[in-house]
C-alpha cells in the first residue's frame, strides 16, 4: 500500500493517475483512483477510495471510504505553498463476544488539513511555516447480542490546531534545524452504561508551546545529530534531549546508535498525566557478506507513568522496562527471486517486581519473492507469540502464510494494465491472542489496476 500523503504531484503532464479494484469472499471489495497533474506553476494530486465488507467473521461487517486531496503551487522565484485535506470515515462491526452476551460497533470521522510554506532565504537557509488542523469523532456502542438492546454508549470527540515554523540551514558539514511550535487540543467525551440517562459530558482543553533545536554534524565517516525540545505546558515544562551517532565504517557497513527522552501526550482523563519515556538503541547494517544484507539492532524501552488495560491495577500508574532485539535478513536477488527474514524479540517487564507483562514477546517474519517486472508473486509467513494471559485462551503455536500474485499484461511509458490475486491464511491457522478477537481464517480476492 502506498502513502498518498508522501507523493507530490506529476510536474510533466495535465493528468495522469490509476483505477483499481479488487473483489474477494463476502463481497470484501476495495476500490480506489488517484489523478495527479500540473497545469503552469499549479500541481494537484486527488486520491479516493472505498473499502467495504459484509464481514469474514461474525459481525465484523465494515464500510469505510477516504478521499485526499493536495494542491502544490510554485511561488514566482522559489519556494511552494502547499493546501491538503484528507476525510475518512468507518461503520464498522468492532467486536462480538457470545461468552459475554455483547457485540461492539464503532463510527468513525476523521478530518485532517494543512497548509504549509516553503521558502528559501538563501542558497543555504530555507524557511519552512507549517499549519494544520485535525478533527476527529468517534461512537461506540455496546448491544446485547441477544436482543439487540444498547447498554453501553461513548462518544469521543477531539479537535486540534497548530502551526509549526522552522528555519533550515544546510551547511557544509552541518543541516542545523531551529523551529517553534504551537498546539492546541480540546477532548470532549460523554459515557454512560444508561442510554436512558442525559450523557455527562468531560472536556479538557490542552495548550502546548514548544522550542525546539536538532543539528547533523557530518565529519567523514561519522555523523552526529544532537537535538533537543523545550515543552511548556499546563502539566508543567519538560525537556527532551536526543542524539543519533552514524558510523560508516567501511562502503559496505554502517553502524548507529540513538538515545532519547520524551514524554506521551496527555491523556483526557486522570488530570491529562503523560507517560515518561527513556529509549535506546545500537544496531549495524551491512552487506559485507556477499548476497545478504544484514540489519540487527539491540534496544531498551524505559517507560514510567504507564496506565493501560495491561496494568495489574489500573488505578494504579507502572513503569515497565522493555528490552530487545531485532534482526532482518534479505539476500540479492538471483534469477528473479531473493528471500527475507525478519526476528524480533522483546521482554516486557515491571520495574517495581520484575514481574512479565503480557504483551507480545517474539515475532517471525518470511518471505519469498519473485519479480521480473511481468510477472510478480510473494509468498510470506508470519508468526507472532502474543504471551498473552493463559486465562484469555489465545491460539497463537501455528504461523499464517499469504500468497500474493501480480502479472502486467500491457506496459508503455506511462501506462499499464496489471491483474493481480491474493490468498489470504492459506492454512486457516488460528493466530490471536484472546478468544474475544479471533484472527480470519482462509479467505481469497482479486481485481486489476489501470495506470495512465
Amino acid at each position: 500500500m502506498i502513502n498518498v500523503i508522501t507523493i507530490a504531484p506529476e510536474r510533466s503532464r495535465l493528468v495522469g493517475g490509476s483505477v483499481d479494484a479488487s473483489i474477494g469472499e463476502r463481497t470484501t471489495a476495495d476500490t480506489g483512483a488517484n489523478f495527479t497533474g500540473s497545469s503552469g506553476s499549479l500541481g494537484y494530486f486527488l486520491s479516493g477510495g472505498r473499502l467495504g465488507s459484509d464481514g469474514l467473521l461474525p459481525h465484523s461487517k465494515l464500510d469505510s471510504a477516504y478521499i485526499y486531496g493536495k494542491l502544490d503551487y510554485k511561488l514566482p522565484g522559489r519556494g511552494y505553498l502547499t493546501g491538503t485535506v484528507h476525510y475518512s470515515g468507518a461503520d464498522r462491526e468492532h467486536l462480538y463476544v457470545p461468552q459475554s452476551n455483547m457485540m461492539n460497533d464503532v463510527d468513525v470521522r476523521y478530518l485532517y488539513t494543512t497548509l504549509q510554506l516553503q521558502r528559501p532565504l538563501g542558497d543555504r537557509l530555507e524557511l519552512e511555516v507549517k499549519g494544520h488542523y485535525a478533527k476527529r469523532d468517534m461512537d461506540s456502542e455496546q448491544k446485547r447480542i441477544s436482543d439487540g438492546s444498547l447498554f453501553d454508549l461513548l462518544q469521543d470527540r477531539e479537535d486540534a490546531y497548530g502551526l509549526t515554523a522552522q528555519m533550515v540551514w544546510r551547511g557544509d558539514h552541518h543541516l542545523l534545524v531551529a523551529g517553534t511550535e504551537y498546539k492546541h487540543k480540546e477532548f470532549r467525551v460523554a459515557d454512560s452504561f444508561d442510554p436512558t440517562i442525559q450523557l455527562p459530558k468531560h472536556s479538557r482543553n490542552f495548550d502546548r508551546y514548544g522550542l525546539f533545536l536538532n543539528d547533523t554534524i557530518t565529519i567523514g565517516p561519522l555523523s552526529v545529530t544532537p537535538g533537543g525540545r523545550f515543552d511548556s505546558c499546563p502539566l508543567g515544562d519538560r525537556f527532551s534531549p536526543s542524539i543519533g551517532v552514524t558510523w560508516q565504517v567501511t562502503d559496505q557497513t554502517l553502524l548507529r546508535g540513538y538515545t532519547a527522552h520524551g514524554y506521551s501526550a496527555p491523556r483526557y482523563t486522570k488530570d491529562g498525566e503523560t507517560a515518561d519515556i527513556l529509549t535506546g538503541q545500537i544496531g549495524a547494517e551491512s552487506l559485507a557478506i556477499p548476497c545478504l544484507w544484514l540489519k540487527g539492532t539491540l534496544f531498551r524501552n524505559d517507560t514510567s507513568n504507564v496506565r493501560d488495560i495491561f496494568n495489574q491495577d489500573t488505578n494504579i500508574p507502572e513503569r515497565r522496562i522493555a528490552f530487545g532485539s531485532e534482526l532482518e535478513i534479505r539476500t540479492v536477488p538471483v534469477w528473479n527471486t531473493s528471500l527475507g527474514t525478519g526476528w524480533t524479540y522483546t521482554d516486557t517487564y515491571r520495574a517495581g517486581d520484575d514481574s512479565t507483562v503480557y504483551l507480545p514477546s517474539q515475532t517471525v517474519q518470511l518471505m519469498l519473492r519473485y519479480d521480473d517486472k511481468k510477472y510478480r508473486g510473494v509468498l510470506t509467513g508470519r508468526h507472532v507469540w502474543w504471551h498473552s494471559n493463559p486465562a484469555f485462551e489465545g491460539r497463537y503455536s501455528g504461523m499464517t502464510w499469504d500468497l500474493h500474485l501480480g502479472a502486467k499484461l500491457y506496459k508503455s511509458e506511462q501506462n499499464s494494465l496489471e491483474l493481480f490475486f491474493s490468498g489470504h491464511n492459506l492454512f486457516d491457522t488460528a493466530q490471536y491472542p484472546d478468544v474475544y478477537t479471533p484472527n480470519t481464517g482462509r479467505w481469497f480476492e482479486g481485481g486489476m489496476k489501470v495506470r495512465f
